[in-house]
């Protein structure tokens, strides 16, 4: 807050003792003598209006989203019992900073609203930090306007319910941001760059992508004409870069496994992907570190031809992020060429900006071109989330330049097109957004959650969940059960097949395991990849309850000492977000689309009287889970 009444403050009076100390040619960094009472009246409007937002898509609920579930089980096993593992193991894949928070979260109040209102309550941070970012570059208005954008972007609100570690990495990338704006525009106090030192000792500890935020903030310090490697700065940018840097390796040195885990992580059969189009049978997992560098793994494609088509698909990273239903285009060849084509717009006119102002000193826009370029150029597909801790600066960066465009057509042509792109630009993003914003409001407001949310296909998860934590829990001591009652599973008794179809297309998504290791607070066993086709009814009219597993599956079930199998059936239509495609499409997209209707999960049972897995009938439930099962 304080920070907040000293840049509304220095906002007042243009040439501050702050803005004196910059060079002439980054008067940008310093504002331009803003009104402050236009400055605070911006703030309050855009303040409200995404305070609002966001709390309507409030609920008590689990919000299924795979990450979020990955990090809210490793914060439940440290808050139980110390350890930083998931599902038994150890983790190496994320850093420990969001689990640890989780963790503290839990230990006050154990409920999903809690830690969503935290998550929420970071990333309305990060914008109205990032308000007084914009304000170095545009009028209030344009401020608001620009912040109001990112703030109802589909990634960037999505980000205040599910319990990703966005929030909170954004929440400190713009802090130091605007950090390293206040001492690049003079402010000498110890205090700056202390608070500076500590964002960068922090972002590695949240994300590991946090080592690409030297870019922007790099940029930031050594901007200026004159003077470029004298004074401070160089030193103050060095610090940043070694305190980044050293965390961030020693945090993965730190999670480093030993041969006998990871040989315990392969026997696990784990991913450390989401999903793969093919049986990964890697030693990698989920406990296991990724490699910050993605290289081409398809023998069947050339280097050069791999980071070629990574160029070109980059027009998706901000067609993605920016205009988000086009995400949905790649059904049709013409239209993803389309979406491509728009977002290679906003990238030529963020490219114009960094330009025109690195011709000034002015080296952000270069450093925000080089962030994106680098994620764009090191993953393999297109992921707009990983664009949202700068998302203020792409959409600010857009408004800016189109601005320029619109000063200089003003003069020499009858028609100013910089106004008229400006607006196409903010209604069309604006547009398409709260089209999905309504339809998520009335989704998570909606008193059958599970049912309508991404098409209700969770919401077998949460029944069999329930279900099985219903059950009476195995007497302590006991050697032996009846075999006429069941009893709650106990760790690896459960198993899973993460194989799904879709599209006639045969995927393993980790997604179904996230899932049930959280809601169960037990141990999941994944299927083996390679049995995974024995799972799949090869006579569609045969019901489940005479269906016939062949006995290489069921020895496998026997030998791994599991009595459950959860088995998700073909997504039969498509599920695209909260919908079901209408029949007509999916016929037309589809390689059989004769297939009958079908989806969701199916728990069987190994009954050993028959020798077979059996379907077990699961009771629905209503209003669960509130809170963190096991907490």
């Amino acid at each position: 807050m304080s920070i907040m009444r000293s840049e509304i403050a220095e906002s007042a009076t243009g040439d501050t003792a702050a803005s004196q100390g910059a060079a002439a040619d980054s008067r940008g960094f310093a504002g331009a003598g803003h009104d402050p009472r236009i400055v605070r009246r911006w703030l309050w409007l855009v303040s409200g209006i995404l305070l609002v937002a966001y709390l309507l898509l409030q609920n008590p609920y689990w919000v299924p989203g795979g990450d979020s579930d990955f990090y809210v089980a490793i914060a439940r096993t440290f808050a139980q019992e110390g350890k930083y593992e998931y599902n038994g193991l150890p983790v190496a894949i994320s850093p420990p900073g969001w689990p640890l928070v989780l963790a503290g979260i839990m230990k006050i109040s154990p409920t999903f609203a809690s830690m969503k209102l935290v998550t929420m309550a970071c990333m309305f941070a990060s914008l109205i930090v990032s308000y007084f970012i914009a304000l170095r570059f545009v009028s209030p208005r344009m401020a608001g306007i620009g912040i109001g954008l990112t703030g109802l972007l589909l990634p960037v609100y999505s980000l205040t319910y599910f319990l990703h570690s966005e929030g909170l990495y954004c929440l400190l990338s713009a802090t130091a941001l605007l950090l390293a704006m206040r001492i690049r525009e003079g402010d000498r106090r110890l205090i700056m760059s202390g608070a500076l030192v500590l964002c960068c000792l922090a972002i590695p500890l949240v994300r590991w992508a946090g080592i690409f935020q030297l870019l922007p903030l790099g940029a930031v310090l050594m901007s200026g004409r004159w003077g470029f490697w004298t004074g401070r700065k160089p030193i103050l940018t060095a610090i940043c870069a070694i305190v980044i840097v050293s965390t961030w390796l020693g945090t993965r040195w730190s999670l480093e496994l030993t041969a006998e885990q990871q040989l315990a992580i392969k026997d696990a059969g784990g991913s450390s992907v989401m999903e793969t189009e093919v049986p990964d049978d890697s030693a990698t997992s989920d406990a296991r570190s990724v490699d910050l560098v993605s290289t081409n793994k398809d023998p069947n494609v050339s280097v050069f031809e791999e980071y070629g088509q990574r160029f070109l698909r980059s027009g998706k990273w901000f067609s993605w992020l920016l205009w988000h239903p086009s995400r949905f285009a790649s059904v049709s060849k013409l239209a993803d060429e389309a979406v491509t084509v728009f977002g290679w717009s906003a990238i030529v006119t963020l490219g114009y900006l960094a330009y025109v102002t690195f011709r000034r000193g002015e080296l952000i826009w270069t450093g925000l071109a080089l962030y994106c370029g680098a994620l764009c150029m090191n993953w393999p597909n297109p992921n707009a989330r990983y664009f949202i801790p700068v998302a203020p600066l792409i959409v600010i960066g857009i408004l800016l330049a189109l601005q320029m465009i619109s000063d200089q057509t003003r003069t020499r042509f009858t028609i100013d097109w910089g106004k008229w792109l400006r607006r196409a630009f903010i209604y069309s993003v604006l547009l398409c957004n709260l089209a999905m914003y309504g339809v998520d409001v009335i989704v998570m407001r909606s008193s059958r959650f599970y049912d309508t949310f991404e098409a209700g296909q969770h919401k077998d998860l949460v029944n069999i969940a329930h279900y099985l934590t219903s059950l009476e829990p195995i007497p302590e001591g006991a050697t032996t059960l009846p075999s006429d009652r069941l009893y709650a599973p106990s760790d690896g008794r459960v198993m899973i097949n993460e194989r799904y179809e879709n599209l006639a297309r045969v995927r393993f998504s980790k997604a179904g395991m996230r899932a049930m290791v959280l809601l169960t607070d037990v141990n999941i066993k994944p299927l083996d990849p390679g049995l995974s086709k024995y799972t799949m009814p090869q006579d569609p009219s045969v019901t489940e309850n005479k269906r016939r597993f062949p006995s290489r599956l069921i020895k496998y079930v026997r030998g791994r000492r599991s009595n459950w199998l959860l088995i998700q059936s073909p997504s039969v239509p498509w599920r695209v977000w909260h919908f079901r495609t209408p029949d007509f499409i999916y016929k037309r997209l589809a390689r059989d689309p004769d297939q009958p209707p079908s989806g969701g999960w199916t728990l069987y049972r190994y009954d050993p009287e028959v020798g077979d897995l059996v379907p077990t009938d699961v009771p629905p439930v209503e209003g669960w889970p509130t809170r963190v099962p096991g907490m």
